[in-house]
């Protein structure tokens, strides 16, 4: 609360329906996403999640800018 997130979104920590906010990210992929991180461990990054999902790279590229990978 109160601090400023700039449009970023932490992919390891926030709800499907966050997740879906992300250039790329259909609400059905962000559920796959909430799903998948807490037996992965989190995702150390937007390729690591486009490994771990089998993501298009035009995906993970429109993710870059965005996506922020908070460990944890």
């Amino acid at each position: 609360p109160g601090a400023d997130d700039y449009g970023l979104i932490d992919v390891n920590h926030c709800p499907a329906a966050t997740l879906a906010g992300l250039p790329g990210m259909t609400l059905a992929l962000a559920r796959r996403t909430v799903r998948e991180r807490g037996p992965a461990g989190g995702f150390s990054s937007v390729e690591d999640l486009g490994l771990l999902l089998d993501l298009p790279p035009g995906t993970v590229d429109q993710m870059r800018d965005t996506a922020v990978f908070v460990p944890g």
